[in-house]
């Protein structure tokens, strides 16, 4: 049976309490350090927080290399491992200036809870990621025939992850008015219900890769509005309905959609998955077309004004995110630039000075605090 502290749950409602009220922490990430937690005062038998033992946190982390996924039966991962210790130490952190606590935590106690600097490099590591190309995003929109409504919803779905870039819950949660077909943009605002990461308003130009998958877009948005007779607040990607098929039958369809939102993101993720095995090319996540959108709008980019308007159209308040999370090169594409590099010439270094300066003088590409 489990063990509880009282001093302990309390303490760790007013943590998670703080989490959520001061710094703004999304349900769903509070729920992970919730588990990060549960699995420290599990290995101390709900040992009192104050009790702090060094020992323990060096067999603590022992306990979790040993540790196995519950469900593929394999190691925890290097990630996994760093996730869960930095959440702990950002928590004894806390409880060092606690009152109560700090006469028994020391700030520094909390450094116990890191991994080496090999396994935290490893865990930091950017793990490679499948990403579609263009080609095989538009071979698995044009696989899917458009035979019903279904069929139609599915292939706007995917054209529109990937030219909008956006993420998948925004997506799924989009009503239909906040779509501008005259500009092509769409105004992720939270206040329209759109749930964007952090709650921010983000502004995006739909990038026009491709004029076919463009046109997918639009012929949705006609039929919702004409067919369907869709009103700016019914979704964009409504969810399927079913429907009995006759009066007493037992039997039900569907092939039809309603007028309600996705509750989760699970079913749309199953549109992926589905859709692109049956035209045979492997799965790739909705997030893969997000990084697909942002690799071709980056490998297009000029000017540093151009890469500032890519990374806004994000919603990345940093241009440095958009270029440290997405804009990672395949090994043959990084080879190919610097062997390009090399036949590359600049007469001097004023000339560089100056090309630079040029680009720099027009443009505030400066982050905003």
């Amino acid at each position: 049976m489990k063990k509880y502290n009282l001093k302990n749950e309390q303490i760790k409602r007013r943590y998670f309490g703080w989490l959520k009220d001061a710094e703004g922490f999304s349900p769903s990430t509070i729920g992970q350090i919730v588990r990060s937690i549960s699995l420290w005062e599990d290995h101390v038998k709900a040992q009192d927080f104050r009790d702090f033992d060094v020992s323990a946190v060096k067999a603590f982390k022992k306990m979790l290399q040993e540790k196995t996924n519950a469900v593929t039966k394999q190691p925890l991962s290097v990630t996994t491992l760093h996730h869960h210790l930095v959440h702990l130490s950002e928590f004894y952190k806390w409880l060092s200036m606690q009152p109560g606590y700090k006469s028994k935590i020391g700030v520094t106690d909390a450094a116990y809870f890191q991994m080496d600097r090999k396994q935290t490099r490893i865990a930091l590591h950017q793990p490679k990621r499948r990403t579609p190309t263009i080609d095989i995003i538009k071979k698995v929109v044009a696989s899917i025939g458009a035979e019903n409504e279904i069929d139609r919803r599915d292939q706007a779905l995917m054209a529109f992850a990937f030219l909008t870039g956006m993420r998948i819950d925004a997506i799924i949660s989009t009503p239909l008015g906040c779509i501008d077909t005259d500009s092509m943009k769409v105004s992720q605002n939270p206040t329209d219900g759109v749930r964007t990461k952090y709650a921010k308003t983000i502004p995006t130009t739909i990038f026009n890769f491709d004029e076919s998958l463009v046109t997918v877009i639009k012929e949705w948005i006609g039929f919702l509005r004409k067919d369907k007779l869709f009103t700016d607040q019914d979704p964009l990607f409504p969810a399927t309905t079913t429907e009995q098929e006759g009066f007493g039958s037992y039997c039900f369809t569907a092939d039809k959609l309603g007028s309600n939102f996705w509750k989760n993101t699970n079913s749309a993720r199953m549109i992926f998955k589905k859709r692109l095995q049956a035209a045979d090319l492997g799965y790739f996540n909705p997030h893969s077309f997000r990084r697909a959108a942002i690799n071709i709008a980056l490998s297009l980019c000029k000017t540093p004004a151009e890469f500032k308007a890519v990374s806004q159209n994000l919603g990345h308040e940093n241009i440095a995110t958009t270029m440290f999370d997405y804009a990672v090169l395949p090994e043959d594409e990084v080879e190919r630039h610097v062997r390009n590099l090399t036949k590359k010439k600049l007469n001097n270094k004023e000339e560089i000075a100056k090309m630079i300066a040029e680009n720099l003088d027009d443009y505030d590409i400066s982050p905003k605090q």
